[in-house]
């Protein structure tokens, strides 16, 4: 069962992810290591202020999500501005999904 509840945990953030590129608003290019971490903190933080926001449409699990679509997000951009990505340092989805499994495989 957990790894039915982790595919589609990560099936949720792939498609938040997805939502977030079609936002003619946003635009990743726009952004810094600051501002995505202040975009991060906001989703993360609000669960610690449950009084400030609507409870009932942003539930722990979608703020959470939406978490981690934008630290996807943060990853990615960081990714292709310093240009270091390296296809062994990807996180895959999958049969190995935390980075302690991926590692093993080097």
């Amino acid at each position: 069962m957990t790894k039915k509840i982790r595919q589609n945990a990560i099936a949720d953030i792939l498609e938040e992810r997805k939502y977030q590129l079609q936002q003619k608003e946003w635009n990743d290019n726009n952004n810094t290591q600051g501002l995505w971490a202040s975009y991060i903190v906001n989703y993360v933080s609000r669960w610690a202020m449950p009084y400030s926001f609507n409870v009932d449409k942003y539930t722990f699990r979608i703020c959470m999500i939406k978490t981690a679509a934008l630290a996807l997000a943060a990853i990615e951009w960081y990714d292709v501005q310093t240009e270091c990505f390296d296809e062994k340092q990807a996180l895959k989805v999958g049969s190995k999904s935390t980075l302690k499994e991926i590692q093993k495989e080097k």
